[in-house]
């Protein structure tokens, strides 16, 4: 290469543009279920920096007022509808809402979509752009359902415990006629309604809605701030205590324990939902079937004795089930990364 000489023109040089390149950092949460091994938390709410637990706590407050107040105006607008051109007496209004049971059944599940299941997701869409890796819902293999399934049989003598201690359990008034309500909305649905219809909505509303909110949202945002094993307690008790049943808050709190270890050790909600669901439609179904029974407690399904021969075969492969899923699934501490951590992109 001869030398430059005063007369000789430097040749350009290209240089890459400047405009519009710039370099973004965001935190990532670490979930080995996700394609790239991490969830960017790239959205608003973590710009923000609010504190998850704080998150969770608001969402389970706004979205139960929201729930109840979308329930009761749809429940006071099929009162308003049956009343046609008749004027209401609304100083009656708790016993017109008590009789209308179809009212209620379409308000509840209405408000389950509208006050649960849907501000979930829109709420996870404003921590991540990855919002479905956020709140879990990936599809899983079938066996893993239906391992999962027969794990929940595993269950049931605790369960049945549980309810039997729940009743030992001296109970306020008021908490007492609250269940009381409870429970005659519930008779009143499974004999106003089809099976099919109380499949639907007693079912498979809440199999979709709550584990949206509850092993989507809240348990994600529970883990990311204490331990796997105490997000597994905590997020199962408040689920049971969510209910608003005190009758039943142990029992509940014990299926919510091992929907969120479920949901933890598969890295998808889909097999809680699918539980949920199977647990719900097989207390509908009993139910119904037993409506015609003197003195039939819905409330009291968990504690109906069944025959030891055939729980025995139930038990085993509950067992089996419970034993797959713990050993086939691979927890999500087994990140690459640890569980928050910064991530760069350069983009133009």
């Amino acid at each position: 290469m001869m030398p430059l000489t005063p007369e000789q023109p430097l040749e350009p040089v290209a240089m890459p543009p400047t405009e519009g390149f710039f370099r973004k950092e965001y935190p990532t949460l670490a979930d080995p279920h996700a394609p790239d091994g991490v969830i960017p938390l790239d959205r608003f709410w973590e710009k923000q920096k609010f504190p998850p637990w704080l998150m969770a706590i608001l969402a389970l407050f706004l979205f139960f007022l929201l729930f109840n107040l979308i329930g009761a105006v749809f429940m006071v607008g099929s009162l308003l509808v049956q009343a046609g051109a008749k004027p209401i007496d609304f100083t009656q209004i708790d016993k017109l809402l008590t009789k209308d049971f179809l009212g209620q059944l379409v308000g509840n599940t209405i408000g389950q979509f509208l006050g649960l299941g849907l501000p979930a997701l829109l709420l996870a869409r404003g921590h991540s752009s990855h919002w479905k890796d956020f709140l879990r819902i990936r599809h899983v293999e079938g066996k893993i359902i239906f391992w999962s399934v027969l794990g929940l049989v595993t269950l049931y003598p605790l369960i049945a415990f549980s309810a039997e201690l729940n009743g030992w359990l001296p109970a306020p008034q008021f908490v007492q006629e609250m269940d009381k309500l409870r429970e005659e909305f519930i008779l009143g649905i499974l004999k106003e309604s089809s099976v099919w219809i109380n499949l639907l909505a007693i079912a498979l509303t809440p199999a979709i809605c709550e584990e949206v909110l509850f092993r989507g949202y809240i348990q994600r945002q529970v883990e990311r701030s204490i331990t796997p094993f105490w997000a597994i307690v905590v997020t199962g008790t408040v689920f049971g205590m969510y209910h608003m049943s005190y009758a039943q808050v142990l029992p509940l709190s014990l299926i919510g324990i091992y929907l969120c270890w479920l949901t933890w050790k598969t890295g998808s909600i889909l097999p809680a939902v699918v539980v949920h669901f199977v647990n719900n439609g097989f207390s509908v179904v009993m139910a119904s079937s037993l409506m015609g029974q003197k003195d039939f407690d819905p409330a009291k399904m968990e504690q109906i004795p069944l025959p030891w021969y055939g729980m025995l075969p139930l038990v085993v492969l509950g067992i089996l089930g419970f034993w797959y899923v713990s050993k086939k699934m691979y927890p999500n501490t087994e990140a690459v990364q640890p569980p928050t951590a910064m991530k760069t992109e350069f983009l133009t």
